[in-house]
């Protein structure tokens, strides 16, 4: 446990041993009623995991709108289509 320009150590802050790998420590004290048992939980992958949802989650609202776009584009073009078969049907000069 240290900090950039800081140097603490688990045992300069009183902890009788580094975190164990459940990222437990227990400070140390000559009185039995003044330990303090501290608990450490490396989240990282947990915090991970929640970006990639997020990114998963903005991609797929990206692909419902560009899917959107394309079925309105698409009654475009067939209205398009639409009004230029009558516009030749109609013997009109373009």
């Amino acid at each position: 446990m240290s900090r950039k320009g800081n140097k603490r150590s688990w045992k300069n802050l009183g902890f009788s041993s580094n975190p164990n790998k459940h990222g437990e420590a227990v400070a140390s004290s000559s009185d039995p009623c003044n330990l303090c048992r501290v608990a450490v939980a490396d989240i990282t992958l947990l915090k991970q995991a929640e970006e990639a949802k997020l990114q998963i989650m903005a991609v797929t609202a990206a692909n419902r709108d560009l899917e959107r776009e394309i079925v309105r584009r698409k009654k475009v073009e067939k209205a398009l289509r639409q009004s230029e078969e009558a516009l030749l049907e109609s013997g009109e000069p373009l």
